[in-house]
């Protein structure tokens, strides 16, 4: 069952590419429209303006009559209203499909999830740094852990498969601006097989999305990272994935947020902390509010 979901997935996320490129080509031809449209206006108005100097001059120029202009451009303009009507109907065509696709991988994201985590449980991800507690050198790393959100379970099955295949193994925590704390995974090689993308974003409800504590994916090349959100952020990351929220280790995160930034940079921090272990738990209790 997980195997078919999988291969579902897969289906739809290349089909949903699909539809985005056919998206960008319509925009480009409604650009090529738009161009044209602005060319006949220029053309009609260098023609009255010749109009008048041929009349002022009295040259024996033969230019067509402003009611020829007049026709050939109300012409032209119909012509370009049936372009504009086209490609709007094969816009509003697309973008149901692709609207469709999201709502199928969000279905078969949650099948997924639920086949391998449990039927309505909350999925939290513990983070394991490389931090030690104050008093002893040996303990265990400190750790940090999030709940996903229910609203997101494209965005958490995705970000959990990036977790089961190593994506994040050995990803560090290294910029510190005042309004998050980023992590960086580790850069592939070339020959490495590229981060699975999230071919969309979802948006929890407006009371989690971005807001203090939050935790945040952004796009970076190829690659993701991953972010703590430690103020309300929601106009800054509107385009960015928010996934869940920090739900147990703010001792280890006001750890973290102490860190000393870089002379040189202020938004480095001067000692990188590693990701060093991810592990997967689910729950009958959600601990976000509201859930």
């Amino acid at each position: 069952l997980v195997y078919v979901a999988h291969h579902k997935v897969h289906l739809a996320q290349t089909r949903l590419e699909q539809y985005r490129e056919e998206e960008k080509m319509l925009v480009a031809q409604m650009d090529r429209i738009e161009q044209r449209a602005l060319q006949l206006q220029e053309q009609l108005k260098k023609l009255r303006e010749d109009h008048l100097e041929a009349k002022f001059a009295g040259t024996g120029h033969k230019l067509p009559t402003a009611a020829e202009a007049a026709a050939a451009h109300k012409a032209e303009s119909a012509h370009l209203k049936q372009e504009i009507s086209s490609v709007q109907r094969q816009s509003q065509v697309v973008d149901s499909e692709v609207r469709g696709l999201q709502d199928f991988l969000q279905q078969q994201a949650r099948k997924s999830l639920a086949s391998k985590y449990g039927e309505g449980k909350a999925i939290q991800l513990t983070l394991g740094l490389g931090l030690k507690q104050d008093d002893d050198s040996d303990s265990t790393p400190k750790e940090i852990t999030f709940e996903f959100f229910q609203e997101t379970p494209y965005a958490t099955y995705i970000m959990l498969e990036q977790v089961e295949v190593g994506d994040w193994k050995g990803a560090h925590f290294t910029e510190h601006p005042n309004h998050l704390i980023r992590a960086e995974p580790v850069k592939k090689q070339p020959s490495d097989a590229p981060m699975l993308k999230m071919e969309f974003v979802e948006k929890p409800g407006s009371y989690h999305q971005h807001k203090a504590w939050t935790v945040g994916l952004t796009p970076d090349g190829k690659s993701y990272s991953l972010y703590f959100n430690l103020s309300d952020n929601t106009k800054r990351h509107r385009g960015d994935i928010c996934l869940g929220k920090i739900v147990g280790g703010f001792d280890a995160l006001q750890d973290l947020m102490h860190i000393e930034a870089k002379e040189e940079d202020q938004f480095r921090m001067s000692k990188k902390v590693e990701i060093t272990s991810l592990n997967v738990v689910s729950t009958r209790q959600s601990k976000i509010r509201g859930s």
